[in-house]
């Protein structure tokens, strides 16, 4: 059979393509568009669908210049029609490769990754290899990309769309190659059409076999919105949303408003403005025209001549082309067919726009919506049950159906919080596993957000029918902050933690379980510690009783003031010391009992004072008490002065009373006047009476026994007269032993020194000796020695008679 059209020619794997004849095709390509041509052919032989279906095809033109231009791609439909004669008819559908991608439904999670590189995957995993990625701007990574039941080709395309990229298919004898770029300049000529005549060219191109012409042509100019204005809102710009404007056409009407959902920062928000500008300019002038040309195949540049709008005779950027070619009406006409169709031909219309434009796919918002809420699980990367926040307090999860590894199903999200502002919320960090609900802002994918959590099989709520009345919080680590609600003995808020079993309850001693008549109820296993900045004033209505088992410190910097308005009971069962470094004063309105059963010791470092009908000065064991120049105490006229030089004592009487004095001194000069002592007076070597002569000494001395009462010795005159008398002089003088000797001075010298008072003995060469003891001697050879030695044994004899 010969045809009547240059029809193109079918060739299918698995399939003798001799036996195929091509009646009739239609298809069309453009630019972000999957091609698709549909051809009914006929066969000689007899042809099943699992011979051709998803096999590869090749549909292969003739060029005007010789050779051929394949079209390449996969069956993806076969049907079987009616037979022509001996001919098997048929119909396929032939598509590129990748249309595969629009029968993968998929949900999936794409982290810290660009858009081309998600395509790029997206291809690989679906095994489209032939692809180029021929880009000009730079496209950064996207945080998080969420591909929720979606079609793997729409998936692809919205987001080519948003960032401003478009593709378009190569060919050769290979197979198609799909390319995608961002900018014209990218672009490539045609391969078979160089230059397209417009066909009133009048230099031979008709009669040219090689020219390729334009038969009719349409230039079509729209009206267009004056400018695009692009918002957004970015939570972690929040003081101020992005704006972006951008103009379109300077005589157009209008402004384009688009709210963007995932914008990151004003620089995407402006490059967004551009692209969608761009998608209007490229709608402003079009070129539709109708060519000879075999494949005029969109993404490609051809050069346009001869045409009567001058501003066509530019090179034009192929965006569109539609072909359809038929020789059904020939072939049915030789065969017994269908009486109705259509003339023979071949045509390709396209459509076309300058290449100075840029080209941009309009973006069509065909984001797939999430209307409610998908269940998920709060997850990251660390040990399960572990809270894992990032320094924005911002949480990572996983859907509940997803397979992603830990920590890959989500990039970092924020979590819904019933009361949040500046620095100040109500926060409950949520752990691993935990299950919650995740909702989507403007129901976006890309656009989670952590709503809340929720109970489930294995998270199950602490809160139940049996304690419907509490309220509050139960954290993993037994943490406690509950409230009950139910009127009776256990309402009250209860804070406790499982550290130190530490618990605080108001309103009563448990919520749960009350067991004591408490208002506030406070215990734990450690130390308390309080920091009060200013007072703390307690009034206690009733009693208090406190209990400590270990030791009490109490510190006032300030002063310390202490009222008891009833009766104050201490027992010390150990020590008890107090100690005051200033005034220690007590004021007592009734009486003092210390009653003690041990011994008591005072210790004072100064002085004491106690005043009570008397006057008492108690002293320590030891006092030291320094002065530069003198020391005086004065009573009355009586007054004791001590100097560098001495101590002097001025009294009327001089009382004292001792059971022994002892004195030790060179010599003791006693001044005229009466001294009284009471007791045994025994002197040492040498009392010296008076300064001089015995003539001027008075001497008065009272000898006095530790049984007898004393009477007074006296001495007067110069050296002449001493009397003594005594009741009980001396005990058993005439017996006495060499212990009395020995100690004789003493008993005398010591009452002598006690009874003086203002008669004082003075005696300069005489001597008062006693009864055992020899006068020195010198003393017995002066004048007067003799006189003494005889009153001495006078007195000595009254004194035995007395006793």
């Amino acid at each position: 059979m010969k045809t009547q059209i240059l029809m193109p020619k079918l060739q299918v794997s698995g399939v003798d393509k001799s036996q195929i004849i091509v009646l009739e095709f239609k298809g069309k390509q453009a630019i972000s568009e999957l091609y698709h041509f549909n051809i009914e052919f006929v066969s000689k032989t007899s042809i099943s669908a699992s011979q051709v279906i998803n096999q590869k095809a090749q549909l292969i033109f003739a060029k005007k210049g010789g050779g051929t231009t394949p079209l390449n791609g996969e069956v993806v439909s076969f049907a079987q029609l009616d037979d022509f004669d001996d001919y098997h008819r048929y119909k396929i559908l032939l598509m590129p490769k990748v249309h595969r991608l629009q029968h993968i439904r998929k949900t999936e999670v794409f982290l810290d990754k660009s858009v081309p590189q998600v395509i790029k995957k997206k291809l690989n995993d679906n095994g489209i290899t032939q692809v180029e990625l021929d880009l000009i701007t730079e496209h950064k990574p996207k945080e998080f990309i969420f591909q929720y039941n979606e079609i793997d080709w729409n998936f692809i395309t919205r987001w080519m769309e948003f960032e401003g990229l478009f593709y378009y298919f190569s060919q050769d004898e290979n197979g198609e190659k799909l390319v995608i770029t961002d900018n014209n300049s990218t672009l490539k000529n045609n391969q078979d059409i160089n230059e397209i005549y417009y066909q009133s060219y009048k230099m031979g191109s008709e009669s040219s076999s090689t020219a390729n012409l334009v038969y009719n042509f349409e230039l079509t100019t729209e009206t267009l919105p004056k400018q695009v204005i692009v918002k957004s809102y970015y939570y972690e710009q929040s003081s101020k949303p992005y704006t972006s404007k951008m103009k379109i056409d300077e005589t157009g009407h209008g402004d384009v408003m688009f709210w963007a959902e995932n914008i990151k920062s004003s620089k995407e928000n402006q490059q967004l403005a551009k692209y969608i500008s761009e998608s209007y300019k490229c709608k402003k002038e079009i070129l539709s025209g109708i060519s000879s040309g075999s494949l005029i195949i969109p993404g490609t540049i051809i050069n346009h001549k001869n045409f009567k709008i001058s501003s066509l005779n530019t090179s034009m950027l192929i965006i569109e082309s539609t072909y359809s070619g038929s020789q059904k009406n020939s072939y049915a006409s030789l065969h017994s067919g269908e009486e109705h169709s259509p003339a023979d031909h071949f045509k390709c219309e396209y459509r076309a726009i300058n290449k100075s434009t840029a080209y941009r796919r309009p973006i069509q918002n065909n984001i797939p919506r999430i209307p409610g809420m998908l269940p998920g699980f709060i997850d990251h990367e660390g040990d399960d049950n572990q809270v894992q926040i990032n320094k924005k307090g911002l949480y990572k999860f996983r859907i509940a159906i997803s397979e992603d590894k830990p920590g890959k199903g989500s990039g970092w999200v924020r979590k819904m919080e019933s009361y949040l502002g500046d620095r100040y919320s109500f926060a409950l960090p949520l752990r691993k596993g935990d299950e919650v609900l995740i909702g989507f802002q403007f129901g976006n994918p890309d656009l989670p957000i952590i709503v809340g959590s929720v109970n489930n099989s294995t998270h199950r709520s602490v809160l139940t029918s049996q304690n419907q009345n509490y309220m509050g919080l139960y954290t993993k680590e037994h943490n406690m902050f509950f409230m009950n609600e139910q009127e009776g003995e256990t309402q009250g808020i209860q804070c406790s933690t499982p550290n130190k079993n530490t618990m605080l309850t108001l309103g009563t001693d448990d919520i749960f379980k009350s067991q004591l008549d408490a208002g506030y109820f406070l215990t734990t296993d450690g130390n308390v510690y309080e920091r009060i900045g200013k007072s703390r004033i307690t009034n206690i209505s009733d009693n208090r009783v406190l209990s400590i088992d270990g030791n009490e410190t109490k510190e006032v910097w300030g002063i310390s003031d202490f009222a008891c308005k009833q009766a104050a009971y201490y027992s010390y069962l150990g020590a008890h010391s107090v100690s005051v470094s200033g005034l220690d004063f007590m004021s007592r309105m009734g009486a003092s009992i210390t009653a003690t059963s041990g011994f008591q010791v005072n210790l004072t470092s100064g002085w004491r004072y106690d005043e009570d009908k008397s006057t008492s000065l108690k002293t320590a064991p030891v006092i030291l008490q320094e002065a530069e120049t003198s020391i005086s105490l004065k009573v009355g006229t009586s007054a004791i002065i001590i100097t560098e030089a001495g101590i002097t004592i001025d009294a009327p009487t001089l009382e004292i009373t001792s059971p022994s004095i002892t004195m030790s001194t060179m010599s003791m000069n006693v001044a005229p006047g009466n001294v009284n002592i009471a007791g045994v007076v025994a002197a040492g070597n040498l009392v010296e009476l008076g300064p001089g002569v015995a003539d001027e000494a008075i001497a008065a001395a009272e000898i006095a026994n530790v049984i007898g009462e004393a009477e007074l010795v006296a001495a007067s005159g110069s050296m002449a007269i001493v009397k003594a008398a005594a009741n009980a002089a001396w005990v058993s003088v005439s017996d006495a032993t060499s212990e009395v000797l020995s100690n004789a001075n003493k008993i005398l010298f010591e009452p002598v020194m006690t009874k003086a008072g203002s008669l004082i003995i003075k005696a300069d060469e005489y001597h008062i000796l006693h009864p055992g003891l020899e006068l020195p001697l010198h003393f017995n050879n002066e004048e007067g020695g003799s006189e003494l030695q005889s009153t001495l044994a006078e007195a000595r004899k009254e004194a035995e008679e007395g006793i």
